[in-house]
């Protein structure tokens, strides 16, 4: 009986651990300015100080990068995030220190929609991605 309550438990916690980051973290979605994360590290983080935003809603693409173009990422589309749940499919390509990456066909679903702002999250690849609809 013992050992079915160790193996119990030993279950219970792998299974916990399996989980986590399963899940957008609540803190990104709490992030008010855009950003790039993946498997919870910032990879790239907007300052309007030294970054620009551009989109184009023609080709469903959304770009975030530093004046100089050494760090950015650029998101391209299924379809704009018009709903929360909805899920697309999406490129997602970047550059960000010694980091660079260019993913193609991946799955990500509208967590949060807000003032023209959208938080995205790849569950498969851990990446969460804001992005901001321009006019």
């Amino acid at each position: 009986m013992k050992r079915l309550h160790i193996l119990l438990l030993l279950l219970a916690v792998t299974g916990l651990t399996a989980c986590r980051g399963s899940k957008v973290s609540e803190e990104f979605l709490l992030t008010p300015g855009l950003c790039l994360e993946e498997n919870g590290r910032m990879v790239f983080n907007y300052n309007p100080d030294n970054c620009q935003i551009a989109c184009n809603p023609d080709r469903k693409q959304f770009r975030v990068m530093d004046d100089t173009m050494s760090r950015f990422y650029l998101l391209t589309c299924s379809a704009l995030p018009s709903s929360v749940g909805q899920v697309l499919t999406a490129d997602i390509r970047w550059v960000s220190g010694d980091s660079a990456q260019n993913l193609a066909g991946l799955e990500f679903k509208v967590e949060k929609l807000e003032d023209g702002q959208a938080w995205l999250w790849c569950q498969r690849r851990k990446i969460a991605v804001s992005v901001r609809l321009l006019p």
